[in-house]
């Protein structure tokens, strides 16, 4: 994960237990993340929490509000 050794900012959305419950109740033969447990899972796994990840910018909760989409340019 480059994004994780980047030097300079990064803001991580850290996904709560609510909304990983959220994700398990759409994949069929996924119930935990015990269930990502070969090498290509694991590899996706780390694709989707890359998702929660913004390089260069430092964004903290008091720089948001009742927002469902945080676009950077």
């Amino acid at each position: 994960m480059d994004t994780l050794s980047a030097k300079g900012l990064l803001t991580i959305f850290g996904p709560t237990n609510e909304a990983f419950l959220e994700l398990f109740d759409q994949l069929d033969s996924f119930h935990s993340l015990a269930d990502f447990n070969t090498e290509e899972e694991i590899r996706l796994s780390g694709k989707i929490l890359t998702y929660h990840f913004i390089d260069g910018y430092k964004i903290t909760s008091s720089n948001l509000s009742n927002i469902s989409k945080l676009i950077i340019f």
